[in-house]
Order: C-alpha cells, then structure tokens, then sequence
C-alpha cells in the first residue's frame, strides 16, 4: 500500500509559487475582518500537489472501480478507500478535519471532492491516489455539491451568506450573495442538491421564501425576475439561464429538501416558527417546471427529507423519511401526495439506506437514554421492521449497502471504532476493519439523489 500523501506537504500555488500548510491562509483569514473573504482570497487560497501533473491515466490498484466505497473518518481526519468485493482498505488519504456531508463523485468515480466546516474543498484523484488540490471557497462551508457532468462545483459559505461556483479544477467561476431580488434580505442556505435529470443545482434558503435553481446547461433558457406580460414580446430585461438563479417564491422558507424521482417535483419541510412545538409540519410539493407549488401534505414532527430515501411500494413510489428530532419514519406517497404509514423506531433516526436492488431500508435509530444505536431493517414490501440488532459493544452510526444489497457496511465509534460488514439476509457479521471513529461510508455510484440539510 502506498504511503498516504496529504496537503501537509509543500503545496504549489496558482502561480506556481511554493507556499507552506494551508494553516498559512487560515491565519490570513483570522487578521481579516470577519466576514470578508473576497474573490482574491479564494484564487489565493488555492493550491495543489507537485504530484497532481501527469496522473495516472488508470487505477494504480487492482478492484473493480464501480463497487469503492470512501470511509469518513472523524478521528485522525482520514478518507480509506475500500474495495468493495474483498472489503479491504486500498488507500488512507490524509483530509481536513470536520468534513462536511457525504464526499461528491464524478460520475467515472475519478475524482472526489471533500468540503470541512472552515471552508476547505479537496479534490482527491482515487485512480492515481493523489490529492489534486485545494481551495478555500470561504470562512465557514455549510455545504457542497458537484454537478452531474462533473464540470461544477457549488459551494454555500457563512460569514458571509454567499454561493460559490467553482470548476472541476477548484478554480473560481463565480459568486452570488444569497440575498433576495431587491437586495433587502440575505439568508443561509438551508439545502443544496444536484438535479441531474434537470442539469441544475436546487437551493433553499432558512431565512427566504425562495427556491433556485441554478442551470448548469449552457443551451438554458433566459431568466426574466419579475413580473412578465409577455416575456417574447421583449417586456422585459433577460439574464442568461446559465449558472446563474432562477427563482420560485414559496409561501415559507424551506428547511429541507427532497427530489422525486424523475427530479421534476420537489419536496420541501417548512422551517418550524421559533418556540414553537413542532407537532405537525407542512411539506410543500414544488414542480420546478411550472415553478409553483402542485400540492402539500402536513406530516407528524420535523421531517429530515435529506435523509429520506425513495423505493417501490405496492406499485408506487413511497418516500421513508425520519423525523429530526423525534422517533419514528414516515412513509409518503408520492403518487397521491400524502403520508400512508409511520414505522415505529426506539429513538430519533440518524441515516437511512437501501438500493435499487435491496429489499429491506436499513435505519440506524438511536436507542434512549443514551447514545447507544439500534440497526434496523425494514421490509419494503410490508413496511414493518424485519429485523432489529443492537450491537454489545459498537454504537452505529450510518449504514452503506453494497451495490447487489448483500452485505451492509456499518460505521461504529465505539472500541476505538471499526467497519462492521454484516450479510444483510443473516445479520452475522462477516468481517470487522478497524478504523478511527468512521461517521460513514460512501459508494461511488450512489443511486439515491440526496438535499442533505446544512448544519444548523
């Protein structure tokens, strides 16, 4: 196995000056005053490995490319890449620590972008084993998305509340303030996701009653703001459809998101009003081509839709989505736009999984008083938990699926933390790796189109 190589080493600037750790940049941030961090701090900030010229035109490792999977972990602050047929480690990456969300993937699997919580992005080439590079889009990331084509990077940044578009190469492209039309309001970004089917990032804001949708697509339709007569006949000032926001307003500003197979529809949770107890919350159904809300369903407590995950149901599509706070998995019709069941769990759900070719939807539920986690498998045919396991020694955190739904990858903290692998029909474990506080496995070629919801 190849030594891992991290950005701790000398770094090659934009302008091909050698700078020294990325902390360099940080300290130029700290003497700032907060909030600011212009367009030059980003082209400043970038920098990238002596190694990332003449990369390897394959993997430099035998495994099948499309069952990888990248394990987050929190402790140490490293990225392993796992071989998802003999569920061994091929590589330890060196990252930032706090990384942010789930890692983003070209769609050949190439390359992986990693975002922490102080603004860093990193871009690992996992054929070569090499970090590529690295750009701090701003003082505080709260999330990150990449293009279906692989060509764009969005970036929502704090402090202050802007969106950051960068190319493939984490060189800049473009900023917007998140700010309403005229200016008089900006927000944090509640919500990012990639609409691929659309070829267009989807944003909600905590604070506005907005929706974006950036388009990606350089044959995008025009952009009229406003109210429009006849918008052919020239009435108004157009603004090209490319990277640039085309907004919705919405009756509420929307906490989390969820798309619809087909990603013409979107559900959006409202964001519950201070104080208040959130026994029941609105979800608005949105369809992005008209740009107005077609419908909305009210469900119990907060739901979290960006861990929601879509399957079939007695011949229709269902959406299983837990609540934020509270016990319990509501499963909605997206056929008849209403909720028909709610599964019963110990405790508040963290994460949700299951393929295109599993049967069951794995939840990890976190067991009360204490943090101790419940695995539990749900039968999408009955709807109704099919198996519940609660590990003696290990707390679980998330759960992977391989790509034929055989074996279920489970990150546990406790006991130092390890990668349990357990066969999914029998429950036994089949292996153990050890790793430092793994918070999740990612695969590759993730079929489920996740909004994950940025941190409070």
């Amino acid at each position: 196995m190849l030594a891992w190589l991290g950005f701790g080493m000398l770094l090659v600037g934009q302008a091909g000056v050698l700078a020294s750790q990325p902390a360099s940049i940080d300290a130029v941030a700290a003497d700032a005053h907060p909030g600011a961090w212009s367009d030059a701090d980003i082209r400043a900030s970038r920098v990238q490995t002596p190694l990332a010229t003449g990369l390897a035109a394959g993997p430099v490792w035998q495994a099948d490319p499309a069952k990888l999977f990248l394990v987050v972990e929190a402790d140490g602050a490293h990225l392993s890449l796992l071989d998802g047929d003999r569920f061994e480690v091929v590589h330890r990456f060196a990252s930032r620590a706090a990384t942010l969300g789930k890692p983003s993937f070209t769609a050949d699997g190439r390359f992986a972008y990693v975002g922490s919580r102080d603004g860093w992005i990193g871009q690992y080439d996992l054929r070569s084993l090499t970090p590529v590079a690295q750009v701090r889009a701003g003082r505080s990331l709260r999330h990150l998305a990449l293009s279906a084509d692989g060509r764009y990077l969005i970036a929502a940044t704090s402090g202050p509340d802007h969106l950051v578009l960068l190319d493939a190469d984490l060189q800049l492209v473009k900023h917007m303030v998140a700010a309403s039309l005229d200016g008089k309001r900006t927000s944090p970004v509640s919500a990012i996701c990639d609409a691929a089917q659309r070829k267009s990032f989807v944003v909600a804001f905590r604070d506005m009653p907005e929706l974006w949708e950036i388009s990606y697509n350089p044959q995008a339709e025009p952009i009229f703001d406003g109210l429009v007569h006849d918008y052919k006949m020239g009435e108004a000032i157009a603004k090209p459809g490319f990277l640039n926001a085309r907004r919705t307003p919405l009756e509420a500003p929307l906490q989390s998101l969820a798309l619809t197979p087909g990603h013409r529809n979107l559900l959006g949770a409202q964001r519950p009003k201070e104080g208040a107890s959130a026994k029941s919350t609105t979800v608005q159904v949105i369809n992005l081509d008209v740009r107005r809300k077609i419908a909305e369903l009210t469900v119990a407590g907060v739901p979290e839709l960006g861990a929601a995950v879509p399957f079939r149901h007695a011949d229709r599509t269902v959406l299983a989505s837990p609540r934020r706070d509270a016990a319990g998995i509501d499963v909605l019709d997206l056929d008849r736009w209403q909720s028909i069941q709610t599964i019963a769990t110990p405790g508040p759900v963290r994460s949700l999984s299951s393929r295109e070719r599993a049967r069951h939807v794995w939840a990890v539920a976190t067991k009360a008083p204490g943090p101790q986690g419940v695995l539990m498998r749900i039968d999408q045919h009955t709807l109704a938990p099919a198996a519940s396991l609660l590990p003696s020694t290990q707390s679980p955190a998330q759960v992977a699926l391989t790509h034929d739904g055989r074996y279920a990858l489970v990150s546990a903290a406790d006991g130092g933390g390890a990668l349990l692998v357990l066969d999914t029909e029998t429950l036994r474990e089949f292996k153990r790796l050890p790793m430092q506080n793994p918070v999740g496995s990612y695969h590759a070629s993730d079929e489920i189109t996740r909004c994950q919801r940025a941190p409070d």
